[in-house]
């Protein structure tokens, strides 16, 4: 089942892509900016069972080091925040609760974690270099690998080298692709599914 998803950005830039997002079944968007701690309140960011924060696109005549500034601020902007009793919030927040009445009520009754630090999060970067600002106790050298440094080791990073890395080996090897989604599934193939759909399951061999 998918999740709801809560998107905060900017109306103007939703509208271009609500193309591809209105395919998903459960969506609420908050006219706001993630670096608003406001509007983090709003959508109860400590409730969410993930937290994903997008790099935005930047013109190629500007520094790319700088192509990530937003996305880290954010980052660490969560991760500074405190929450109290998810009730008082709601209550406290007026009007603007009412952009995600259809959230239910669950989500209120949901006890969250009390520091930013604690929400799940994973941030992806334009740059990897950048890697290095998501965690400010990290001491790592700036010249470290990106699959050497803790915040992508941790899950917490995804940068968009890795998917063009991705993206290469399936086209040369197209058993790669095989082998990263059961990586991420857990081993779900469709011909996996279409044996269990038969009713034939899993039978264990001579080691078993």
């Amino acid at each position: 089942e998918l999740k709801h998803v809560v998107i905060v950005g900017a109306v103007d830039y939703i509208k271009r892509e609500w193309k591809t997002l209105q395919n998903l079944p459960k969506i609420s968007v908050l006219n706001g900016s993630p670096l608003s701690r406001a509007d983090l309140r709003a959508v109860n960011v400590n409730l969410c069972d993930m937290c994903v924060i997008l790099s935005a696109k930047v013109p190629s005549n500007d520094d790319p080091t700088l192509a990530d500034k937003e996305a880290i601020l954010a980052s660490l902007n969560i991760k500074a925040m405190t929450f109290g009793d998810v009730v008082t919030n709601m209550d406290s927040m007026g009007d603007s609760k009412d952009a995600l009445n259809n959230m239910g009520d669950t989500s209120v009754k949901r006890q969250g974690p009390i520091y930013g630090t604690n929400v799940p999060m994973i941030t992806e970067l334009v740059n990897d270099s950048n890697v290095q600002f998501l965690d400010q106790d990290d001491d790592d050298d700036p010249d470290t690998e990106l699959y050497l440094t803790q915040p992508f080791a941790c899950g917490t990073a995804f940068a968009v080298s890795v998917l063009d890395s991705l993206m290469s080996t399936t086209y040369f090897n197209q058993n790669a692709l095989t082998l990263i989604r059961s990586l991420i599934t857990g081993g779900a193939t469709p011909e996996l599914e279409l044996i269990l759909a038969e009713g034939a399951g899993l039978r264990g061999g001579y080691s078993t």
